[in-house]
Formats: structure tokens, sequence, C-alpha cells
């Protein structure tokens, strides 16, 4: 085989692009070679070259399988490793002789190059990543013995497959056997599990689509197909080369003789590979978002026209290969098995003369479901779709030209691996970016693209023959009109640069078999319900029984066939929609018609109204047989008369039902419809054909088609926890296209029936149940818990009855008005707030008794813990609120759920009889039902507690409400004075020195108690996820819960190689699809292969407990641990206002101003990570012309976090894309021809990145400054831009969310995409931050939609006014004063013994940023003038002083030199009190940094000056002669509050007391909660008022707080720094 000298470059093309980093073709750069293969002793064209033709055609397919690079690196290593996997593999099983031939390429390379394998293997591990590094990973060394052989086995037997099969290493295969090789894997596996039985197994215990499943069923393919040799040559007749298993069928007698080989197998094709993806596709794939391992639709409309446009002699085969790629799905390189007739059973074809690419039709329907593999035939139907007339042309041309070409390889000419070579070089010629348009992505892009356009998965699914697109049963159902592919095929080619032309046009329909004639529907329809009404109108009103039953039959056979008909049920034996789970009133109808896996195990659907107005007629036609039965026979007649109305207790009878010729009762089934649907040559599945047609005909989009027939894969679930559909809204929309079609056709209505009274009460208490059959048994899945991949039902047995009744229940509280006392509050929790969790409800009520009610003027929240949730907001319904004020003295005891249940009752006996004594359960279950149909599914997953977010700080909310800042805190500018220290150096510093205090006999609380603080100060600086976030959250969790220092570290150790590992998977995977049991046992077991005792496995206990893992069954049964830490994100407003921050700062283009403000626009717009954007380089940026985007990639030299990080960003913003096209442009000039300059580098340097680091300096503090906050980051807008995009998905206003249920089911994975994480449920754990509002906002609008508006007795119980003053102003039509906050004062606490906090008191009056100041200092010199005057003061020498506070002498001379002035206009010199403890004070300082959030808000110099001047000793109480002058320190009051410091003013007595008062309360007005007035003995000569310093006191601590003189002397050193500072006296 020819490799090809005179192709380009082989360092550039030795494989896809996506194996390389993105480089400048340049003589230096080259490709990294084995130091024992340099100076061109050793590559792959050189070994090719010693060896004879059998020789290199093993060595070609060996190069192609195992992508080994042009350098040769890694090609003896594989084979000598191969040599011991095969041998190993030989004593388990067969290895077929063809793989001798592997051995004989090892004994020619060590004959001509020696063994240098162990070296090669060297060289190789040292390259950047890649399959074949991955998969000749070293073993590792502690693995036992068994377990060794077995994995070398698997390799081997893995590599047999691939090698047989003519297919690539993929990096997901590759990676996953990695974690095998590194002893991450099957800890159980062993020799004799190597057989396909006991793989299978093991696979048990894996989910479906995890990577461990996935190579466990390379295994069992492999060891269950016949390897065919991929080392012999085949001819032109037998050019298709297995991809997957071969099958083998009967030779037909018609079949083209020449098209196989003599032992009568016909091959698989490329159709059988395509296919074969929905086994291995994961749920992101499945959702159908473009993702970066394809093209994006706009950078497809950008790269094609370029390609098309490559019209050069030269370019003419490269053209049309991409241009084929992209529609065919098959690389150049199997051209070969792509026909060009299908005389020879091929599943994909090109039909030359009419330019269509053919598929087959019924093979792919089949997939879904056959056991066994398709046998093709003559008689299959093929999908032709049309190519455009553009690339039609060129074919039919090349085929003129050849005689009987066979097949598409033929029309070329050339070698094509050499025409694959080309190709790729002509795509990174035209690439825009670092994403390049590689023939790998062009092949998985269009379909997604066709998907953008049309909006519906068959069609695109069908024109890009990609079958993770939709399900392939939409095949079984959906007719593919010939009329709305052209329209969709034209558009498309349109777009991308063709003429929009098609080859052929027009063509016939083709898809569903059974779609019954239009005429014969309606033909069914009419007569259907003629018959019905004609045998209800014309029985007799003493019709015998046997008249009766016969009506009755006819009856309930028409109406449930019609039924069944329009709703699009599934065939079933019998009917398992019953009474309790179908409600007339409100159309909705349950049904489990597929039971193949928890979603799909119940189906929710709506009733047109037609249907709705017969079954009402049915139920009263069922009371009528029930009636007139009574008499006869009584049992009978009750269990009928059960199925009326609609009931709690379960059925006791099905709906459904005929009469035999004894009178015995059999629910209908298909048995009973067949007849019926024969008529009209209906099929008993055609309502399902029937309605797909009708749907799309409407122009539905296929996910409301899909949730209507309970159709898709994982990753499609129309109404699942991922997705942003309102069922009730998608189901409608069908419903509405049903009755319109239904309206054009003249059927009878429901006639009127008006039975008698039953002359008894119907009972089902002493009934037995009636459970269909299909629902006695339970299904055979396993216990998936919610949160686990497989996507929970949304919907319940009990969904349509406990609806119905949560109507009834809210209409009674609406009318009849609140409970009294705490069962009104429980209930309006449930009610009005949307509260449907009972973990949540317990915590809820405990807090309103002792927690935190929050508010801002009509707004309240309040916050709780649930151990099972997290942390979960609240927000109080108006209501609520004013019924827990209503609540007069808290209880001794905290009242629970438990103490209500006797109030409960009575209530229920009132509003529902039949509830009675179900408890509080009952109500949220009801009210769960009302959300799971008229609320978002990720929305109601939250609410139920099946899936986890994060909940913004108290302060963060203050600031986004009030749009000012919060109070700067100690801490505010900590971390970056301690950025020389690594994070994970902070926790070992932390527990080195509270080891060393316990060591020494200090308290070991005092220790935790630090160490808890420390440790809650540093969780910030961590990413969510990563390793220091979980360890620092770990070690928060044990220090709340031990007594002992050295258990913490014990438990700390014991854990650590667990944490490390879970942190990476976490960050991989998401909290809920980690497999924890490997995890586990892999940090348990020794290198002796025994296990681990005390205190490791102790430890990792703690630590199982603490992730809220069930160490039973290693599931999560509580939440993720960042749903257990308050979130922090800037606003909008604060983002643009830190932008322009530093924009006032710049002074000219490109400086580190410029490049800061420019920077976090980009985080503020995408939601990027730091560094992805720290790197992005020239060629990642695509700023000119249509669809600006930029490309985040590992070969920019970034640090991402995961593989799923790589990923493509479209630029919306025009002026940041004008500001980007500024910056290119300067960088281009400063750096010309070089395009892997970085955008954020530096000036002198291209490559380095110490500008970065600035720029992420400067960003930081312009947010800390447009927010206040002390814990903000660079990385926080990540969750502004998240939880903003998932705001437009949950608005509640209809039209501002997306028009299309395809849009909405695929919201939240546009979302992960774009944020480069692997599942939806990654980005909603540690990003998503609104959930607790849109709760709100929804239940505020299901209420509305429930048409209950309160009624005057209602607000009477809640505002005391009486019902005639409202009953009086709705007389005078004066409705403006329905207020439930009539009569109350916001300021007014609750007596139940919450406390009350103002959202106003957490920010700072008045203050919107903190302004940047140009001559402060900085932070280093005032936090080291601080720590020298404090010393100073403290008596300590000058050289100790200036050494601890690192200041220079110089500074330290001028710090003199201030004290000197000072004291020269004081009374006496200034120092320290005697009991100042010099230890507590320099780690306050140290740790703290109170001075720059004092510096940050500081008051007027005078009034500092005024204070300094008048202080005695420091670390006394403030004294102030004038007590106005404590007004001026009000930016410092809300500073010292927000720290954990109270302030208490003492006010001198004067002789009017009416002054003295208004002096209080001034001071009350900025903040100081504790003032009085004291006699005149408490104050020195000349002083009026004192003003003390207290540590704050919780309020369930007994006594009262003592003013400290330690923060007394902190705080006044802090000020006095600040007075010499910026009086310019100490610089």
């Amino acid at each position: 085989m020819d490799f090809g000298t005179h192709s380009p470059s082989h360092s550039s093309l030795r494989r896809e692009d996506d194996a390389r980093p993105y480089i400048i073709e340049s003589p230096l750069v080259d490709d990294c070679v084995s130091p024992d293969f340099t100076k061109g002793k050793f590559s792959v064209e050189v070994v090719r070259d010693c060896l004879d033709g059998e020789g290199a055609y093993v060595l070609k397919q060996v190069v192609e399988t195992f992508l080994i690079p042009d350098s040769g690196v890694g090609l003896q290593g594989l084979l000598g490793e191969l040599r011991t996997d095969l041998a190993e593999l030989r004593k388990i099983g067969y290895v077929p002789t063809w793989a001798d031939s592997l051995e004989n390429l090892r004994t020619t390379l060590i004959f001509r190059w020696k063994d240098n394998h162990v070296r090669d293997l060297g060289s190789l591990r040292s390259q950047r990543k890649s399959p074949l590094k991955s998969f000749l990973s070293p073993i590792d060394r502690k693995l036992t013995s068994k377990r060794h052989r077995a994995i070398r086995a698997a390799r081997g037997l893995l590599a047999l497959k691939l090698l047989a099969g003519r297919e690539q290493i993929s990096s997901n295969l590759t990676d996953e056997l990695k974690r095998w090789l590194g002893g991450d894997g099957l800890e159980t596996l062993a020799p004799e599990d190597i057989h396909a039985h006991k793989l299978r197994e093991l696979r048990q215990g894996f989910e479906i689509d995890s990577p461990t499943a996935r190579l466990i069923v390379h295994l069992i393919q492999a060891l269950e197909a016949k390897l065919d040799d991929p080392f012999q040559v085949l001819g032109p007749a037998a050019t298709f080369v297995a991809a997957k298993q071969v099958v083998e069928v009967e030779k037909d007698e018609n079949d083209d003789k020449d098209l196989s080989s003599s032992d009568g197998k016909i091959p698989a094709d490329p159709l059988r590979g395509i296919i074969a993806e929905t086994g291995n596709a994961g749920v992101k794939v499945f959702s159908g978002v473009p993702t970066y391992h394809g093209m994006q639709p706009y950078e497809l409309e950008l790269t094609i026209p370029l390609v098309i446009g490559r019209r050069e002699n030269n370019f003419c085969d490269e053209r049309l290969a991409a241009l084929l790629t992209l529609f065919t799905r098959v690389l150049p390189t199997r051209f070969s098995r792509i026909p060009l007739s299908p005389t020879n059973g091929a599943g994909i074809w090109i039909d030359v003369t009419a330019g269509c690419i053919c598929w087959n039709l019924d093979e792919v329907a089949s997939s879904h479901h056959a056991k066994i593999p398709f046998q093709r035939s003559s008689a299959d139907r093929f999908v032709r779709t049309p190519l455009s007339i553009e690339v039609a042309s060129d074919l039919r041309q090349r085929a003129s030209q050849i005689i009987n070409p066979l097949s598409l390889d033929q029309l070329f000419r050339c070698d094509m691996a050499i025409l694959a070579k080309t190709t790729k070089s002509l795509l990174r010629k035209i690439a825009l970016t670092s994403h390049r348009p590689t023939l790998t992505r062009l092949s998985k892009s269009w379909a997604r693209y066709v998907l953008s356009r049309c909006h519906d998965e068959a069609y695109a699914s069908a024109i890009g023959i990609d079958f993770t697109v939709g399900t392939s049963a939409n095949f079984n159902y959906f007719t593919m009109r010939g009329t709305r592919l052209a329209s969709i095929l034209g558009d498309a080619y349109q777009r991308i640069g063709f003429s929009g032309k098609l080859s052929v046009e027009p063509f016939d329909d083709i898809g569903s078999l059974w779609l019954p004639e239009i005429a014969n529907v309606s033909a069914f329809l009419t007569e259907s319900f003629e018959e019905a009404s004609a045998q209800i109108k014309l029985l007799p009103k003493r019709a015998t029984k046997k008249k009766l039953f016969t009506a009755h039959n006819k009856v309930a056979t028409r109406i449930y066939a019609v039924l069944k008909f329009l709703l699009g049920g599934r065939e079933l034996t019998e009917e398992t929609t019953a009474r309790s789970r179908i409600d007339p009133a409100s159309g909705m109808a349950i049904s489990t018609d597929k039971r193949t896996a928890p979603y799909h195990e119940r189906r929710l659907s709506f009733l047109c109204p037609i249907l709705r107005s017969w079954l009402n007629t049915y139920l009263a036609w069922l009371q009528l047989i029930a009636y007139r039965l009574y008499s006869e026979d009584r049992p009978l007649s009750n269990k009928i008369a059960s199925t009326i109305d609609i009931s709690l207790d379960g059925d006791v009878h099905p709906l459904f039902f005929r009469f035999d010729g004894k009178g015995d009762v059999f629910p209908l089934g298909a048995g009973d419809l067949t007849p019926i649907y024969s008529l009209y040559n209906i099929k008993n599945n055609g309502g399902r054909h029937f309605l797909d047609w009708l749907f799309r005909e409407a122009g539905l989009d296929s996910a409301a088609i899909m949730g209507w027939m309970g159709r898709g894969y994982p990753g499609q679930e129309a109404f699942g926890s991922w997705s942003a559909v309102v069922p009730q809204d998608s189901l409608q929309a069908c419903v509405d296209v049903i009755e319109k079609w239904l309206s054009t056709h003249s059927l009878s209505p429901a006639p009127s029936l008006s039975p008698r009274s039953l002359p008894f009460v119907t009972t089902k208490t002493k009934l037995s149940k009636y459970i269909p059959r299909l629902l006695q048994s339970a299904p055979d899945w396993p216990d998936y818990h919610p949160s686990r991949r497989a996507e929970p039902c949304p919907f319940e047995d009990e969904t349509v009855v406990l609806a119905s009744n949560y109507e009834k229940l809210i209409r009674f509280w609406r009318r009849h008005g609140p409970a009294s006392g705490w069962l009104g509050v429980v209930l309006s929790l449930v009610i009005e707030d949307g509260v449907i969790h009972r973990d949540e409800l317990d915590e809820l009520l405990h807090e309103l008794q002792t927690g935190t009610l929050y508010r801002h003027t009509r707004k309240n929240f309040i916050d709780c813990v649930p151990a099972s949730l997290g942390i979960r907001r609240t927000w109080l319904s108006e209501t609520t609120v004013r019924l827990v004020h209503n609540i007069v003295g808290p209880s001794q005891v905290p009242v629970t759920l438990a103490d209500l249940n006797k109030a409960l009752d009575e209530f229920l006996k009132q509003a529902l009889p039949e509830a009675t004594g179900r408890g509080f359960d009952f109500v949220m279950t009801s009210a769960s039902a009302c959300y799971a149909t008229r609320m978002p599914g990720i929305l109601f997953g939250w609410v139920r507690g099946f899936r986890f977010t994060r909940t913004s700080r108290p302060e963060t909310v203050a600031r986004h409400l009030l749009e000012l800042i919060e109070h700067p805190k100690f801490d505010t500018h900590r971390r970056q004075h301690r950025r020389s220290v690594r994070n994970s150096e902070k926790i070992k510093q932390a527990l080195r020195k509270v080891t060393r205090k316990a060591e020494k006999h200090h308290s070991h609380k005092s220790q935790i108690e630090w160490l808890l603080h420390y440790l809650q100060a540093i969780l910030p600086d961590f990413e969510q996820s990563s390793e220091g976030y979980i360890t620092t959250s770990y070690l928060i969790y044990l220090c709340k819960t031990q007594k002992n220092v050295f258990t913490i570290i014990r438990y700390e150790t014991g854990a650590r190689r667990f944490l490390e590992k879970a942190a990476v998977a976490l960050a991989e995977l998401g909290f809920s699809q980690v497999e924890w049991k490997p995890i586990i046992n892999s940090c348990l077991e020794n290198d002796d292969g025994s296990t681990n005792q005390s205190p490791d496995r102790t430890a990792i206990n703690h630590a199982l407990d603490w992730m809220g893992i069930d160490m039973r069954v290693y599931r999560r049964s509580g939440p993720p641990p960042a749903s257990m830490h308050y979130a922090e994100m800037p606003s909008c407003r604060e983002g643009e206002i830190a932008i322009g921050l530093l924009k006032s700062q710049q002074i000219r283009i490109g400086d580190d101003w410029h490049l800061a403000a420019m920077a976090l626009q980009l985080l503020l717009q995408h939601p990027h990570r730091w560094d992805g954007v720290a790197n992005l380089r020239l060629c990642d940026l695509a700023v000119e012309g249509d669809h600006p985007h930029l490309v985040i990639t590992w070969e920019a030299g970034a640090d991402l976090k995961t593989g799923n990080a790589p990923r493509v960003l479209e630029l919306l913003d025009k002026k940041l894309v004008a500001e980007l096209l500024t910056i290119c442009a300067q960088r281009e000039a400063r750096f010309p021809n070089d395009r892997l300059v970085r955008i954020f580098g530096d000036n002198d340097d291209p490559r380095t990145t110490f500008t970065p680091t600035r720029i992420n300096v400067l960003i930081g503090e312009a947010l800390k400054r447009a927010t206040g906050s002390a814990v903000i980051r660079p990385h926080d807008p990540r969750g502004l831009v998240i939880s903003r995009e998932i705001d437009s998905l949950l608005n509640p206003l209809k039209a501002a969310r997306p028009t299309r249920t395809l849009d909405a089911r695929q919201g939240m994975f546009r979302i992960t995409v774009s944020a480069g994480q692997s599942a939806p449920d990654v980005t909603m754990e540690n990003y998503a931050h609104h959930f607790d509002v849109h709760r709100r906002n929804w239940v505020t609008k299901i209420n509305e939609e429930l048409n209950c508006p309160p009624s005057t007795e209602f607000f009477s119980k809640i505002t005391g006014v009486p019902s005639a003053t409202y009953r009086q102003r709705i007389c005078r039509r004066d409705t403006s004063i329905f207020d439930l906050f009539e009569g109350f004062d916001p300021a007014m606490s609750p007596t139940t013994g919450a406390n009350l906090t103002q959202l106003s008191s957490l920010v700072v009056e008045g203050q919107e940023h903190l302004p940047w100041n140009p001559d402060f200092v900085g932070e280093e010199v005032l936090t080291g003038s601080v720590l020298y005057l404090g010393l100073r003061l403290l008596g300590e020498s000058k050289k100790t002083s200036q050494l601890a506070s690192k200041l220079t002498w110089a500074s330290a001379e001028v710090f003199e030199r201030g004290i000197t002035n000072l004291n020269r206009r004081r009374a006496s010199l200034l120092k320290a009190r005697v009991d100042i403890n010099r230890d507590v004070f320099v780690d306050s300082v140290l740790s703290g940094n109170l001075a720059i959030a004092m510096e940050a808000l500081s008051p007027h110099p005078a009034a500092i000056n005024r204070l300094v001047t008048a202080m005695s000793e420091i670390g006394d109480p403030w004294g102030f002669e004038n007590p106005e002058d404590i007004l001026e320190l009000k930016p410092w009051v809300g500073i010292c509050q927000a720290n954990g410091i109270e302030l208490e003013a003492k006010l001198k007595a004067g002789c009017n007391s009416s002054v003295d008062n208004f002096i209080l309360d001034r001071w009350s007005d900025i903040g100081i909660k504790h003032s009085k007035g004291s006699p005149a003995r408490y104050f020195s000569r000349g002083i009026r008022a004192s003003l003390k310093f207290l540590p704050q006191k919780h309020p369930k601590v007994p006594g009262k707080a003592r003013a400290s003189p330690q923060l007394s002397f902190l705080i006044s050193v802090c000020a006095l720094s600040i007075l010499l500072l910026t009086q310019g006296e100490a610089q």
C-alpha cells in the first residue's frame, strides 16, 4: 500500500485533526519522536519500505487501527504489549490464527531495530494525551495476579476486535481501559470472567451508557463474533469490511452473484455501525444538541461555502470527499463500503442517476426492538435523500467516465488514504478557528444542523442518517412527506452555500405502513359516535338484562375504541386506564402501555373537548346501568357505581368493560377493538400512526409529538427532570390540533343523560381492588433512585385523582379561609408556597420558631437546611407571613408536624372527608400531582427533591434587590494577600497548627472552633467539586461533628485517598452519575490485595455519610456537597459597574485595565472558567463577519477541568465583538504571522501568561468594589450566566419561554454544553441559584390558573378586617383595598421565636459601589501599618515591629513621625491598655484585614482625627465630646455588624430628655442597636458620649455580651493607620 510520499506533510496529517494541537506549519515545528528513533532511523514509512506486500498490509492495518503516528512512536511498544496480552488470552480462550501476523511483524522489527519496545513505551508515555497512549497505559503493580492477567487478556481481546472490524481506537474506549489498567476498573475481574455470560452478569451492575458498560459490551461482542482476518487484501468485488459483528444469512438465489464471498456471508456496512451508535451514546448526544465533537450550525454555514468555493482542479476530489462525508457520515477511507446500486444488499448506497443517498428504512425501523439481526431482502424500503444539484452533477459526470463503477471510491481514481489526507489538508487551510472542520466532525454535524432548521428529529435523523437524533422507533409511525423533505433540504442546502435546487423532485412519501386512510378514519369516528348515540337513545326504559348488556357492550367498545385511537394508545390485552387514572373535568388521563424504562412506566395524555363530553356521557351511562342492575345484582351494581366518581381509595372495577352471555364482566382490550378497527382497515395501533401524521401536518415539533406518544431515548424525555417543558402546555397543543381536525367533521354530539340517583351510597372499603393484568407484576428494571441516570417517571398512578383533590382542597382553603395557628401556617407553606417535601416542611416549621426571617417590604424568605436536600430557600407568600405574625407568643417546646395531625384531620373532615386521616403527606402529594402537570420538569424535579441546586447568600439577595453593596468584611482582600500560598497548603498549615496546639494541651474545643472558622473563610477560594473544595467541606463537617482534634486529623488522613478520587469522579461525571462502589473498594485495598481496616474504613464511612451516600448500596441519599453551602454571584448591574470601574482606570488600548474589562465582559456573557479565557489565542477566535465565535480548547494550554470543557461559543454582544476586533488587530500588529499569540498575553512575549494573572487580580478587585462582597471571585460570573440562561427557560410568562417544545426540552442540555460540563445535573448542582425564586413564581401562577380567588372570609381570617367590611367595599366597587398586608407593620418581628432581619441592614445605605481610589497605597502597606502601629503601642521595639510587619525601614520611620505629630496634638501619649493580648492582635490582623474593609468605607478624615485625638488608652471605649460625632462613623457601624461586632453607645444624661431621646433615635437610625442614656458619673470630664465594641452574641446564649478591649484595640489601631495614610503623614 502506497502511503503517499507526495501527499501533504505527514506531521500535519497523521490522523484526524482531533489528535494533535493546532500549530502553524513551520520547519521549526516537528513531531515529538522517540530519542532512539531520530535521524530517520525509524518511522512508519521506513518500516513499510522494509516489508514485503503482505507485511506492509499488516502494518497498514495496525497503523490505522491504533492511530500510530508517522514517527512510529508506540509501534514497537504496542506489538510487545500485545504479545503478552495474547499469551494470557490463549490460556482462557480462542485466539485466531491471523494474530500470528502481529508476532511476525514484531519479529521483523526486532531483527532490524532490536527490541526497543520498553524504551518505546517510555517515549510514548512522555507524549501528549492520545488514544494509543491510554491504550498502552502501565498496569498498576498493586493489582492481584488474577486481576492483572484478566485485564491483559481483556486488552488483547479488545485489540483483536478492533483489528477484525477495521475500527479505530477511540479516546472514550481507551480512557476507560486506562482506568482498568490503573486499578480503578472492575475490582473482581478474574480470568474466568472473560466469557460472554460472565461479562453480561458484570454489566448488569452499571448504567447502560456508562463507560464501564460500553467497554464490557465491546468485549462481549468480540467473544460472540467471528473475528475475520483483517490482513487479507480484499478485491474490488469484496470491498465491504465488517465494522461490527458479521451476520450470516442464507444466500438468496436472486442475489447478485458478484456481490458476496463464496461462503454466502453479507458483510456489514456503515449503516450497521451507525445504528450501533444508539447503544453507546449518552444523554447529551441523544438530546440532539450540537457539541464540540461536531460542527456548530453557524460553523457549517461559514465553512461549507469555503469548501464549495474550492473549485481549483487540484482540490476537486477533496471538495467532493468533504461534502460526501458530511452528507453520508462515511469517511473517505470507507467510501469503498458505499455501493452505487442496491443489488448488493447494502444498507447505504448512492443512486448516482437520481442523485440520492439511499438507506434501508426497514432495518432502522426494526433496530430498536429486534432481538436478532435484521435480515435484508430485496423487498426492503429505502429512504431516498436527494443531494444538491451541484453534488449530484459532479457524481454523474464522474460516473460517466468510468465503466460500470461499483462503489463510491471508484469515482475518485485515487488512493482513498491519500484522498483522506489531502482532504484534511484542505479543511485545515479553510479553518476559521482552532475548532477545525475535520472529517470526523463533519460526519457528526449534518443531522444536528438540519434539526436546528426544521425542529423535527424524524426528518433530521432521516436526512442526516443519524439515529441518535430522535429515536429509531419514530420510523415505525412516521410518514416522511416528499414535499416536506424537499422543503427542508432546499433550505438547508441554500444556507450552506448551494443553490438550493435538488437533484430530483418531486418524490414519493415513505414511512408508516399502517397509516390509515383519512377517509376511513373519518368514517370510523363518525359511525362510532353515531352507533354509541343510537344505543343510548334507543335503550328502552324497561329493557331486559340481555338487551341492556348488548347495548352496553356496543356503547363501551365504541367509546373505548375512539378514546384509544385519539389518545394514541398502544395495543393492550387489558386496558390499564381505570377510573382513578382519567378525569373528564381536567381532561387528564394516565395509561401504562410500555414498561421498558422507569420514565416510560406511565404516559400522560389530555382528552380533547369532544372526548371529555363523551366520557361524561359514558359515566352517566354507567350510573344508569348500575341503577338498573341494583335490584338484580347488587354487588355488581355497587362495583359499576364505584367507577362513576373518581376516588382516593383506588379502583374495584374496570372503567371500560363488556358483559358476556352469562353476564360476567371482562375488561376491554385489543381483542375487543380488532373487529371494530378492521371494519375501517385500521390496525390496533393505527391511532398512533394517524396522530403522528396529524401532528406533523399541523407543524408541531418532534419533541411535542414524542411527548404525546411516550417515545424517546435517555436525554429525550419531554417531561423529564432535565426538561423545561410544561407537560400541560405541550399536551394541550396536541389536543388543540386534534380538536381542530375533529371540528371539520360532522360528529354526533354526546347525548345528554340524566340517570336516576342511586338508591345506595357506593363504598369501596370492603371491595377487593381491581388491578389490570399488566400492572399486577412489578417492572423488570432495577430499583433506580430518581437522582441516578435512569430518568424517573414524573407521573404516579394516583396523579390524576390527587390533582383533582388538590383543586378541591385549594378551593375550600380559599373559600373558607385558612385554619388558625400553626396548622394554617403549615398548610399555607404547602398550598401557597409550594413546599411538597416532608423534610423541607419539617425544617421550615422549626426555622419559623427558632431561625431567621428575612424581609424587604413585602418580600419575605426563610432558609432551612434539610439533611436530604441541602440549603433550601422558601419565599413566603403574604398569606404565610400574616399567619405567622398572627400566632401570639412562642411555644415552650417547638411545634412539630406530628403535633398538628389531629387538627389536620378536623380540617380535612370539612374540606375532603375522604382524605381524613391521611396526614400531611396526602396534602403534599396532592400538590405534587398538580405541579407534575403544570410545572416545568426541571423545576418540578427540584421542588420534589430529586434534583439539587445552590442557594444564594442572603447578603447577595439584599444587594440584588436594593442595588446597594453589602458591608465589607474582615477578609475582603485576604485571598490576594495569601495568593502565593497554594490552596492545598492552606489546609495543611491549618491542620498542623491545631495539632501542635492540641499536643501542648490547648483546649480542643477552642482549636476546633478556630479551625472551623478558618475553613469556612477559605472555602470560597476553591471551585465547586474541586479536590480542595471537597476536602475543605469534609473537614468543616468533621469540625461540626467531632470533639477531638486528633480524631479530625485521623479521619481526614484516612479518607484523603477517597476524597481525591471522589473529586476527580465528580468533576468528570457529576454527583448523581458516579459509580461509588469501585471507588470505595479501590481506596480500601492494600498492595497485597487485602482490604484496609480501621481507621480508613471508619474515615471513609464518615465521608460517605457527609456526602449523603447510602453505604449499603453506594447510592446517593443526600445532597451533593455544593448544595450545603451558600453561593455567591454578581448581578448584571454589578457586573456593569465592575466593568465601568476597570474602564475608568484605563489609560490606553490594550493595557491591563482594558484587558481586564474585556475579560470580565466575556465572563459575564458566557459561562467561562477563568483559565479558558486567560489562554484564548488569536486562532481561537473568529470575530469578523457573521456569527462571531470563540473556541475553548486543550490546545491553548488551558488547565481545563474535564474532557467536557472544550467547546465553541457564539459571541452575540456586538460591543464585545468590536472590542475583541480591536485587541486582535493590536496583537496581530504586535506579533505578525503568529496565530498562537494569546489575546490576554504579555506585550513583550506572546507565550507568557503573567498578564492574565494581573488581570485576574484586577477583575477580582473590581467585583469586590462593585458588590462589597468578601467572598466573590472572578469565577462567580459563571453562576450568573448559567442562572440567567435557566431563568429564560423557566420564566412563568408563556411568551417569554421557548415557544417550541423541542427548544424547552433541549434548553438545559444547551446550557450544559455551553458550560463545558457532562450532564445537566452537574450544571444545576453547582451553578443554578434561582430555583427558589422560580418556585415562588410558578406556584403563584398555578394557583391563579386554578381559578380559586380568595373569598372575603379568607381575607377576614388573615387580616382581622370583618367580612362585612369587605362586602361593603365590593358593593362600592372598591376592590383595591383587598390587601393581605392591610394594617401590617413590616418592621414588626414575629412572636413565634424567629428573628427578623431586614435585608436593608445587610447593605450599605446609599452606597452603590466602592470607588476606586488610585491614591490608595495598597493592601500590604495598610496591613503592615496596622501591625506595626499595634506592636509599637504594645511596647515592642522598632526593629521587632518592623520585621513582623514587613515594612521597610523608611516606611517605619515615616510612621514614627506620624505618631509623634499626633502625640503633639494630644493631652497624653498614645499607648495600649495593659490587658491587650499581643498574639490575639497579630492573628486578627493577619487573618482578617479589618483595616481594608474600614478603609473601603472610610468616614471623613476630620472625623477620624477628632476620634484619635480624643482617645485615652488604646483599647478603652471611644469617647466623644460631641455626641453628633458618632453619626459620622456610620460607614463603620455596618462593617462592624457585618463582621460579628456589636456597638453599644451611651449618652451622658442632660437636662433636656427630649434632646437626649432625639440623639438616641439618630444613633439607632444608623444601625447602633444598643444605645441608652447613662448618669454623668460614668463619663470622664468633657466626654458626653462613649462607644463600646462587643462580640456578637447568639440569641440562644443566655446572659449579656461584655465589651471587649481586644476588639476596641484592633479597631482603634485600624482607624489610626487609616488616618495616618489618608493624611499623608506616613506616606
